[in-house]
């Protein structure tokens, strides 16, 4: 049993692949002191959906 969590300790993990093959993870911390992904990187990791 886990005990009680900490929102300081959430974080929100993505899984990226770019065009070319390649694989990675972004990291960022999730709640109201997470600071918030710059308009530039949003753009650079748009989602696309499989049809």
């Amino acid at each position: 049993m886990e005990g009680n969590s900490d929102p300081a300790d959430e974080a929100v993990v993505y899984a990226i692949e770019s065009r070319q093959g390649e694989k990675g993870v972004l990291v960022d911390g999730f709640g109201p002191s997470s600071d918030t992904a710059s308009e530039a990187m949003v753009e650079k990791l748009a989602v696309r959906r499989p049809a």
